[in-house]
């Protein structure tokens, strides 16, 4: 990674740090230089000359679910897309539809970028979803984002199987 991309990476996160411990919105503008509380720029850049694994950062709580699952939901968007383009191009031997009916109806109503855009909303609600639960419940969190992986995997293979017989 060049110097400047680290920099400005340090840069970014030491904002945000300053964004989620103040407890005011009297914050610090670092952009225009207000000095809300006193801090300035040069405050700013003394927090960034921290590494960044000395510095706290948020993470998720299941990053590895959470990856794993956007991986699979982003292949059925794919998947999805492919089945959908080569069957109105008539390059397979049937008509294929997309088989959930709310996908399906939001098709309809907004085309394929619709229901692209929708299919990434619903992986973020339910992402959304186990991160919310999870410091209260973390089994229930984590098994939420494993069944959906296992889920959506099935239909991805489904969805590969379904285009390789009909090419």
């Amino acid at each position: 990674m060049k110097q400047s991309e680290h920099d400005f990476k340090t840069w970014i996160w030491s904002v945000w740090d300053l964004i989620e411990t103040t407890p005011d919105s009297k914050a610090p503008c670092v952009l225009c230089n207000d000095q809300g509380d006193g801090m300035s720029l040069a405050t700013l850049h003394q927090t960034t000359s921290q590494p960044m694994s000395k510095r706290s950062r948020k993470s998720l709580l299941y990053e590895t679910e959470l990856s794993w699952f956007i991986l699979v939901g982003a292949l059925d968007v794919f998947m999805t897309y492919l089945i959908l383009r080569y069957s109105a191009e008539g390059r397979t031997q049937n008509v294929m539809i997309e088989g959930n009916p709310v996908a399906r109806w939001v098709l309809h109503m907004c085309g394929i970028r619709g229901m692209v855009i929708f299919k990434f909303v619903m992986i973020a609600v339910v992402a959304a979803i186990a991160e919310v639960i999870g410091p209260y419940r973390p089994l229930v969190g984590r098994n939420l984002l494993r069944f959906g992986t296992c889920v959506v995997s099935v239909v991805v293979i489904y969805s590969l199987f379904l285009l390789t017989n009909n090419l």
